[in-house]
């Protein structure tokens, strides 16, 4: 089973898909690519949006693509709802946070702040991790190559998960930190982080062949039964 960990294909949610035709565009592009189940995690941010609304629109354009597929008779991949959150200290604070969890699991998706790391960076993934009993998949970790990779280690040390993207194996500028993850052997699954089907559009189908000629097929499978781990698939 493949399994794309990472994605914004939902219509009109986020910077994502901008409409139900896109959407289903994009599911039919992963689905050429061999990817059987999609996990939809459009962005949350605290400063823009409450739990209970981001649910709410999120399950309603979930819906409106259903709808148009069915209408379609399209076969489309197994979409699991999560969201891709924002750490902050607003994010820290909210006490129903677990309901934006990836489907009925404990697991999260969360995007680390762009910024140096303080130690308050820390301290709330650890308050997730022991006081929320919540499994943190830290996103797209090759995007913070400005940071020392000391700082990177330090997050690391934590019993939480590593999503990187299928673009961090095919653009040449994620090749050093991809390389070093790898090696030491931080990364757990990928996914596409496909917003579109024009600059940021799935290319897993790439990744995979290029995972497997460099690390060998079993890594390939390693990360899909970690995902499907980490999603009780």
């Amino acid at each position: 089973m493949f399994v794309d960990f990472h994605s914004h294909i939902l219509p009109g949610v986020d910077d994502g898909a901008k409409s139900v035709d896109e959407s289903i565009d994009m599911l039919l592009l992963e689905k050429e690519q061999g990817i059987d189940v999609v996990v939809a995690t459009p962005h949350f941010y605290t400063e823009n949006n409450t739990v209970e609304k981001f649910l709410a629109d999120r399950q309603q354009a979930y819906q409106n693509l259903m709808d148009a597929a069915s209408a379609r008779a399209l076969q489309l991949p197994q979409i699991l709802l999560g969201a891709e959150v924002y750490l902050s200290v607003d994010t820290l604070g909210l006490a129903d946070i677990e309901r934006l969890c990836i489907g009925d699991t404990r697991t999260i998706l969360l995007e680390m702040p762009f910024t140096q790391w303080g130690s308050w960076v820390y301290d709330g993934v650890y308050r997730l991790l022991a006081g929320k009993g919540l499994k943190p998949v830290i996103a797209h970790l090759e995007r913070y190559i400005f940071l020392k990779f000391e700082m990177i280690e330090k997050l690391l040390r934590m019993d939480l998960s590593v999503q990187l993207n299928a673009e961090a194996f095919v653009l040449r500028e994620n090749k050093k930190i991809t390389a070093r993850l790898m090696k030491d052997g931080y990364v757990d699954v990928i996914g596409s982080d496909a917003h579109n089907m024009t600059v940021r559009k799935s290319c897993l189908d790439t990744a995979i062949k290029k995972i497997e000629k460099k690390y060998g097929r079993d890594c390939v499978e390693a990360f899909m039964e970690n995902a499907c781990r980490l999603l009780r698939l």
